[in-house]
């Protein structure tokens, strides 16, 4: 086990990826007060590409993705994982429409949603343009917005608080107050999950509360999704708003003017949570009620130490792309072996050496998925947003290049055929 630091031996760096803030979710419905279809298109790409410079996309970036979600007929993906969402009758919402005499009418108008998800957060960021407090002005204030969801991320790699430390004094020894209500049919007002082994979780609040406060190995986390973290320690402090809690949070944090997200998160978070030590005015008590005990000092100076750190734009660890190399790899690479083994010394006429096969295999294979018209626009942006990633002046890849890049494979088929069949 970790022999963990004192206090005083952890000097935290507010620029540093020691201790990180950042948005993790964000989900925002957005009333589009327009009764004719042809000026509810106007009013939906006005917005798009407004949203498209604040978040540093181009309309190339930009394609339809044919999933219905959250009531919605369309959906349009910027990048990878950044929606927005419009059309249908169910995602109307009511609007209290203001008469002459001054009474008030309640009619319903159509509306549009913008969703970033938590790799969507690590896109814009990427592209180093975005801020955050003039996005969400721009969609709160001149749109009129409403936010539906919105996560707060704070990551500890440092091990300030480390997971067998935040398991001991919470599910242990019960060192705690929150404002959190124990569900009926429970003891606890948290939901622990796991093992410090394998991966160790609290959740505070139901898959059903609008406010949620989760703890967790975010090292063990990536382990577990063949993405590992390499340095010794990460926790992961993650605060979850939804529906009218997350409204309240994104304009609690737009009246803060110096754009503060470490006090702003740190507001919250003590909010939900006050870890403690049993003293009282630095003395040892028996005193049955937690709320007058002391802070735990370990907490205190955690809590503190955030006010200090300012949001973090933090990249993608790997595209999409870089991902699913790795995991062919691993998966491919024993199977590989064993076929070749197995293959490299038959006899048979219609020899040839194994890798040269399944590569002319898999190329006929993308040759037949172009021709069936089976490539998408998701796959032509998965492969953008890795061109991008490589070089941000890199040419996008469209429909017509798909077309050139058939040809070649047919010739190198061809080719290939001609130089490795039986007899060489």
């Amino acid at each position: 086990m970790m022999e963990m630091m004192s206090c005083d031996e952890i000097k935290l760096k507010a620029y540093d990826e020691d201790i990180s803030l950042h948005f993790d979710w964000l989900s925002f419905v957005i009333p589009l007060y327009v009764a004719d279809f042809a000026l509810f298109q106007i009013r939906i790409a006005d917005i798009i590409k407004k949203l498209c410079l604040y978040i540093g996309f181009s309309k190339e970036e930009i394609y339809e993705e044919r999933i219905k979600k959250n009531n919605y007929e369309f959906c349009l993906k910027i990048g990878l994982h950044i929606a927005v969402r419009y059309g249908g009758e169910y995602s109307k919402m009511n609007y209290n429409h203001e008469l002459e005499d001054g009474s008030c009418e309640v009619i319903r108008v159509p509306t549009m949603q913008i969703e970033f998800t938590g790799q969507g957060c690590r896109e814009i960021e990427e592209r180093g343009k975005i801020d955050y407090y003039e996005l969400l002005r721009w969609i709160i204030c001149d749109l009129e917005g409403h936010c539906r969801r919105l996560d707060l991320a704070c990551d500890d790699k440092v091990g300030f608080l480390p997971i067998s430390w935040v398991k001991a004094k919470i599910e242990v020894f019960k060192d705690f107050t929150t404002r959190f209500r124990t569900p009926s049919g429970r003891e606890l007002p948290f939901f622990p999950t796991g093992s410090i082994e394998d991966g160790y979780s609290i959740l505070f609040g139901s898959r059903n509360s609008t406010m949620m406060l989760m703890i967790y190995d975010k090292k063990k986390e990536r382990a577990y999704r063949e993405d590992p973290f390499m340095g010794e320690n990460w926790v992961r402090w993650e605060l979850r708003f939804l529906g009218e809690k997350s409204q309240l949070a994104v304009d609690r944090y737009l009246n803060f003017s110096d754009k503060d997200m470490g006090k702003f998160y740190f507001e919250n978070l003590t909010y939900m949570l006050q870890i403690k030590q049993q003293t009282f005015n630095g003395l040892p008590t028996t005193m049955i009620d937690k709320r007058k005990w002391d802070l735990d000092a370990r907490w205190d100076k955690f809590t503190n130490q955030i006010k200090g750190v300012p949001l973090t734009m933090t990249k993608l660890s790997s595209s999409d792309i870089d991902r699913k190399l790795r995991w062919r790899d691993k998966s491919l690479s024993r199977m590989h072996l064993q076929i070749d083994f197995a293959e490299a010394y038959d006899s048979k006429d219609n020899f040839m050496y194994s890798q040269v096969a399944r590569f002319i295999h898999e190329l006929e294979k993308e040759v037949w998925l172009i021709r069936e018209g089976k490539v998408k626009d998701s796959d032509l942006a998965l492969i953008n947003a890795k061109r991008k990633k490589d070089d941000v002046n890199a040419k996008l890849i469209g429909y017509e290049d798909l077309d050139s890049y058939m040809q070649q494979c047919l010739e190198l088929i061809t080719y290939l055929k001609r130089q490795y069949e039986f007899p060489f």
